[in-house]
């Protein structure tokens, strides 16, 4: 038993194993929720009209603090808009970086160094008729950085930062259908931290690397019983 434990403690593989094991075990890890890809699809109205979609980013079904509302509507074809607004209803605000108004689009991997203010931000706004194509939100696929709990809502604890992966299809209406907004995905720390675009999509859950260095122990283990 003696030999057992000395070849235990003394292998060098297996004690820097064990340290992998410590962090990969951490609080760390779980500290970052990510929705799993999701692709929720909002269509804006065909009429003259304006539509609020909402979706309860940690689907607990309770409080407003995890709330995010999309705005979607046109006025006739070509003239069409995409925003989302942060109010008591639905908390979660997008960042802006360089214009009060207008969300921040961000590519995976990037910094969230944006701002966070309350009300609406526009994603698009496009009106061939009088010349405005305003927005970081097109055709096409972009990240935005959210803030949870922008009204402080939930007394447990304070603002959570996170990212939303948003694509964004027939944005200027050209044939009438109305501009389709998808909500890919999106993830959130939970510790008031900020995370970086896209961080937390390829985290591997705890359990999966517990077993692959549980099996890793095993090998380094079992080596030096057969040399001897």
């Amino acid at each position: 038993m003696e030999f057992y434990k000395y070849r235990l403690t003394q292998n060098p593989m297996l004690k820097i194993s064990i340290l992998l094991l410590s962090f990969l075990s951490s609080s760390s890890f779980a500290s970052i929720i990510y929705s799993g890809i999701k692709n929720i699809s909002f269509t804006a109205p065909t009429e003259l009209s304006i539509s609020n979609y909402s979706i309860d980013l940690a689907n607990d079904a309770s409080g407003t603090w995890d709330n995010i509302q999309f705005d979607l509507g046109n006025s006739g074809p070509e003239r069409t808009f995409g925003a989302s607004t942060a109010w008591p209803g639905s908390e979660v605000t997008l960042a802006y970086k360089s214009q009060l108004g207008i969300a921040q689009s961000y590519t995976n991997g990037g910094v969230m160094d944006g701002s966070f203010g309350s009300g609406t931000e526009i994603l698009w706004y496009f009106d061939s008729l009088n010349g405005f194509d305003w927005g970081m939100f097109k055709n096409g696929t972009a990240y935005a950085g959210i803030m949870l709990n922008s009204f402080e809502s939930n007394a447990s604890f304070g603002y959570l930062y996170g990212w939303i992966q948003l694509k964004v299809d027939n944005f200027q209406n050209f044939d009438g259908r109305g501009a389709t907004l998808t909500v890919v995905d999106w993830a959130y720390e939970t510790t008031g931290k900020q995370i970086d675009i896209g961080q937390g999509v390829k985290v591997p859950e705890p359990s999966s690397w517990l077993l692959a260095l549980l099996g890793f122990f095993f090998v380094c283990y079992r080596r030096p019983l057969r040399l001897n």
